[in-house]
């Protein structure tokens, strides 16, 4: 967002308001990548402090999915969906962190997935092999069962080389241990994420 307002020569100050006039073009965006209606959803604000809007899981999916595949977006769009997934990949540290779980699978799948967390147990993926989008939220908010949850989507549907299949399942089933460092239980996917 940042370098589209200095971009356009904006006040960068008072950016995350949202009555910015960035807010509005990221509406738009949102909107016209989900196929959705998005003036009137719902409005918060995320962990860093930022607006955000409700969407249904499947218009994120869905913008994922055009993110993966965006030769059927505008010319302008498609070369910004392209240039913002490069960057993703050459740079997956800037995406998640080091050592977290978005910038580790995008740095070992080597183009092959795109993967965003967001806030209260949202995540998304982007898989340009097969332009596929995927996007899950977690009831409860939490971080460690999204991961779990999309480590298992990812390794069904990304057709993920051994290593990252690998990588993937150190994510899939993972040991609880308490403050001893005894194992005292696991994350693991339910039945139905595995079927």
């Amino acid at each position: 967002i940042l370098t589209s307002i200095r971009h356009l020569g904006e006040a960068t100050n008072g950016y995350g308001d949202p009555n910015h006039p960035a807010q509005g073009r990221l509406a738009e965006i949102l909107g016209s990548m989900g196929n959705v209606e998005v003036s009137h959803a719902p409005r918060g604000v995320d962990g860093c402090a930022i607006p955000t809007m409700g969407m249904p899981l499947s218009a994120v999916a869905y913008a994922m999915a055009r993110m993966a595949a965006p030769d059927r977006l505008s010319a302008a769009r498609s070369a910004a969906a392209r240039r913002v997934t490069a960057a993703m990949i050459a740079h997956p540290n800037l995406v998640g962190g080091a050592g977290r779980f978005d910038s580790v699978i995008i740095g070992a799948g080597g183009g092959r997935v795109i993967v965003k967390g967001g806030a209260e147990g949202v995540h998304a993926a982007a898989l340009p092999e097969c332009g596929l989008g995927i996007a899950l939220k977690i009831s409860d908010g939490a971080r460690r069962a999204a991961e779990t949850a999309m480590a298992t989507l990812l390794s069904r549907f990304a057709e993920p080389s051994a290593p990252l299949a690998a990588l993937l399942g150190e994510w899939i089933d993972r040991p609880i241990t308490n403050t001893a460092g005894a194992v005292v239980g696991c994350i693991r996917p339910t039945a139905v994420l595995t079927e």
